[in-house]
């Protein structure tokens, strides 16, 4: 099916129309919200948190409307998007962002908010971007975005498929968000508060409790399913779950694989990342042959003192991600410990 094409301004009732320049002020009784670049999510969503009004007298002109998209235009956060809807109450724009109001009898503003979330909109707002000085995208090139434009039938059965798709994700989301609070209350729970050990538990360093820790293969990943797969540190979430989702697969020598292959109850740690990601800690339970790339240390514990589980539940403890916090090297924004390190953290055990 051949779709046509359009563009924003050919699609718009009213814009490019840029925000309020005004101060943000407490927001009282039934001032409207003052949308800023910072109050929209990475998702295109309003944060409920931190709602402020705008200091503003001619307040109406921007006043968003149902349905209204609204597009930032300057810094790292260009080309985020938002589409507004009525049931986030009265709302004015500010100053850098940029308002299209689409005609309805063209466009549904769901079906071109979407298209924003696509990879193809993403690479245009890369292409569009100044290699020196701030970021920015203007008016004019906003109006001349082009994209397909099926017809309004089509883009509301398309909506209908992406809407069952977000919230899926959203639920997603929430399961992965309780799972990150779940596990450390399990653990307060069994073995009493870490900081507090109300049950007199021994304490030690973790690598009194292993019997190997090895940086994982920096041989390089490839997509075209040669070789074994390896995990990488985006298989491990923030609750410590390995995600088999988006595997890459390395060629390596016979022997290293004999010395990289994971076994079942093997910790893997995320050395490198950011200051509040690194430390993710998975549990691997030998879904199936495969090794760790670099960037993660693979950690067997010494099964006679102690089982592998107890230590990923300890290692994904608010406390002792606080002890990493403290330990962690920052170069270039990212923070960094060593196997050395890791092994002088304290773990608490009953033996």
């Amino acid at each position: 099916m051949t779709w046509r094409t359009a563009n924003l301004k050919q699609l718009a009732a009213l814009g490019p129309q840029y925000g309020a320049n005004a101060s943000a002020v407490p927001r009282i009784g039934t001032r409207p919200r003052y949308v800023r670049i910072t109050d929209i999510d990475s998702s295109g969503r309003l944060i409920p948190d931190g709602a402020v009004g705008a200091d503003l007298e001619n307040e109406s002109d921007f006043l968003l409307d149902d349905g209204d998209l609204l597009f930032a235009r300057s810094g790292n956060t260009v080309g985020k998007s938002y589409r507004y809807s009525k049931s986030h109450g009265p709302c004015v724009f500010a100053g850098y962002m940029i308002r299209f109001r689409l005609r309805p009898e063209l466009a549904d503003p769901r079906f071109v908010f979407y298209f924003t979330r696509s990879s193809d909109y993403q690479r245009w707002v890369s292409s569009k971007k100044r290699v020196a000085g701030q970021p920015n995208i203007n008016g004019s090139e906003y109006s001349a975005l082009t994209l397909p434009i099926p017809v309004l039938c089509e883009q509301r059965r398309i909506i209908d498929i992406l809407d069952q798709a977000d919230a899926l994700t959203q639920k997603r989301a929430e399961a992965d968000a309780f799972a990150e609070r779940i596990l450390p209350a399990l653990f307060h729970k069994l073995f009493g508060d870490p900081a507090a050990n109300p049950n007199g538990w021994r304490r030690t360093t973790l690598g009194n409790v292993l019997a190997d820790a090895s940086y994982g293969t920096s041989a390089p990943s490839n997509t075209a399913g040669d070789g074994l797969p390896v995990l990488r540190m985006n298989n491990i979430d923030r609750a410590g779950r390995i995600d088999l989702a988006s595997l890459k697969n390395v060629v390596i020598e016979q022997a290293e694989a004999h010395r990289q292959l994971l076994r079942p109850g093997d910790l893997l740690f995320n050395r490198t990342n950011t200051k509040e990601l690194v430390g993710k800690t998975g549990l691997w339970r030998g879904q199936m042959l495969a090794v760790a790339a670099s960037y993660l240390i693979r950690l067997r514990v010494d099964e006679s003192n102690v089982v592998p589980d107890y230590v990923w539940a300890w290692m994904n403890t608010p406390y002792f991600k606080q002890l990493l916090f403290a330990i962690s090297r920052r170069a270039v924004g990212m923070a960094n410990i060593n196997a050395t390190e890791l092994g002088t953290s304290e773990v608490m055990t009953s033996a």
